[in-house]
């Protein structure tokens, strides 16, 4: 906008100028065309009117250009507050600018870490599906176990039949147990042989309290007397024990 009407004041400018050189031009020519006047007061009073309209002319001129000069003056000081403005501006850019290029480095190290902590989630998985894979073989080593374990019990069971008929048939003493029920005196030996100075009576009575306690615990069906567990890529043997005294209190 201010370039604008800078233009058009030099634009006036140049044709106020023109306007005159065009003035001069055409009243030298009425002088070179007039007659010559035959007194020398003719030709005063022709310079005297010449004069007074060029005089006319400087004023309206000089009027003009301290126009001009005073529109010039504010153009100028209107151009140094739009620059003061402008350098403003520039530096609230370039602040921004600095604030935003932070900020991306910000968002780089972001997903720096994040891509870490997903390294570090993915690391884990696999651990994790290698620790599954390995128990899913573990659990068929113990499923293949499993059968032939219950292979070897379908024999024993028939041929405990077949001597229970053999038996049946003789006249030896059949004795009659309970199934699941255990035999009291592997316990009653190892108590003997961990507790010599004990009386009989005593490592009777809790060899039967030990005999009874792992029936009881034989019914759990969350208890196990021990499990296979993955430490550090290997299996490990892991013993659960329960003291006799915990039994007993209860």
């Amino acid at each position: 906008m201010d370039s604008k009407k800078r233009i058009r004041a030099e634009d006036y400018e140049k044709m106020m100028i023109h306007e005159l050189e065009s003035e001069v031009i055409q009243r030298q020519s009425m002088l070179h065309d007039m007659r010559i006047p035959k007194t020398s007061l003719e030709i005063a009073l022709i310079k005297l009117s010449l004069f007074q309209k060029v005089l006319v002319d400087i004023q309206k001129l000089q009027t003009r250009i301290g126009e001009l000069e005073r529109q010039l003056d504010y153009k100028t000081e209107l151009q140094n507050e739009v620059e003061i403005i402008i350098e403003a501006e520039v530096e609230k850019l370039q602040s921004k600018v600095a604030s935003l290029e932070k900020q991306a480095d910000d968002k780089t190290d972001e997903a720096k870490r994040l891509k870490g902590t997903i390294d570090e989630l993915t690391k884990s998985m696999n651990e994790k599906t290698e620790c599954i894979e390995s128990l899913e073989d573990l659990n068929k080593i113990l499923t293949v176990n499993e059968h032939r374990h219950n292979d070897e019990l379908q024999k024993a069971r028939k041929t405990l039949i077949q001597g229970i008929g053999e038996s049946a048939n003789s006249r030896s003493s059949i004795r009659v147990k309970r199934m699941g029920e255990l035999d009291s005196k592997p316990f009653g030996d190892a108590l003997k042989r961990k507790r010599s100075s004990s009386s009989a009576d005593l490592v009777a009575n809790q060899s039967v309290l030990l005999c009874n306690f792992w029936e009881l615990m034989l019914t759990d069906q969350a208890w196990h007397p021990f499990k296979i567990t993955l430490v550090d890529g290997k299996h490990q043997v892991i013993y659960h024990s329960i003291s006799l005294a915990t039994y007993t209190s209860s």
